[in-house]
């Protein structure tokens, strides 16, 4: 389960049981800069872009790439590239609080079922299919990072609307 222990925090732990398995957490109180480890890697994500936005992942301290996501319109799925391979990352309910990895043929790879209303989080499914990928602790942060930014996006929406509305 990915959770978030202080609301003023911009940092998550994904944890099983009593074991620490990875962690998430944002560079400053704004922007988009995190800093992801698990399994004894770094990593750091970042959006960039406002009208065609794309997310980068990269070991810590390189310059190049090693997964994008490129969101598409309504922005309630996108396309991961790692390597060579091509995933899809999309919601799966209605409400947008369940989000699915799927790779070829709509093989699923993992599932997130967000969950918290101020301590944001997720309960965590890994399919079969996914146990054994090398990349599996990057995508587990990684497909996180994203949640996240997808959460606070639809956050501040919200939050925009309902003051136009008030004014």
């Amino acid at each position: 389960m990915w959770q978030q222990n202080s609301t003023w925090k911009r940092h998550w732990e994904l944890r099983s049981a009593d074991s620490l398995l990875a962690e998430l957490h944002f560079n400053s109180a704004f922007g988009s800069l995190a800093t992801a480890t698990a399994a004894g890697f770094a990593w750091t994500f970042k959006r960039s872009g406002f009208f065609s936005p794309i997310v980068t992942a990269r070991a810590a301290g390189v310059d190049t790439d090693i997964a994008t996501y490129q969101p598409h319109w309504p922005q309630s799925k996108g396309r991961l590239l790692v390597g060579p391979e091509q995933l899809e990352f999309r919601t799966v309910s209605f409400w947008g609080n369940c989000w699915t990895l799927f790779a070829s043929q709509a093989q699923e790879l993992i599932a997130f079922e967000n969950t918290g209303l101020f301590h944001h989080g997720a309960n965590v499914t890994v399919h079969e299919s996914a146990r054994s990928r090398a990349d599996l602790p990057l995508l587990l942060a990684f497909c996180w990072y994203l949640l996240v930014l997808y959460m606070e996006d639809s956050s501040a929406a919200v939050t925009a609307t309902t003051a136009a509305c008030i004014a």
